[in-house]
């Protein structure tokens, strides 16, 4: 999923709350748009899955570029910003381009494939 406003998607709560039946053991991939993952976005899917006794037994994330935020919303929030953090987001949002990109994928596939040989 996607971290948005340091949450997931709703669709993803939903679903877990509407799941028949879930497993045991859950890993989260995620992407967000910040430089560093400094909120657990995954908070509210992690208070349902406890209730049922499932266990996140690892995450992955990366940063995500938000291809879903038209450029016009990207540019009007930026000018509402101090001029010394208009320039870091937008120094951020030039990190963010292409994420995630080639690197971040076979970084993904290498976790994916070390909590396979884990279970």
């Amino acid at each position: 999923s996607g971290i948005y406003a340091s949450r997931v998607d709703k669709s993803l709560s939903d679903l877990v709350s509407s799941a028949d039946e879930l497993p045991k053991k859950f890993v989260f991939f995620c992407t967000h748009a910040s430089t560093n993952m400094y909120q657990d976005g995954f908070k509210v899917v992690k208070r349902k899955l406890a209730k049922i006794g499932s266990e996140i037994i690892a995450v992955f994330d990366c940063m995500g570029d938000n291809i879903g935020l038209p450029e016009a919303n990207r540019k009007a929030m930026l000018e509402n910003l101090p001029p010394d953090k208009r320039k870091q987001a937008e120094e951020q949002q030039k990190k963010l381009k292409g994420c995630p990109n080639d690197e971040d994928l076979e970084n993904a596939k290498k976790f994916a494939q070390l909590i396979i040989r884990k279970l």
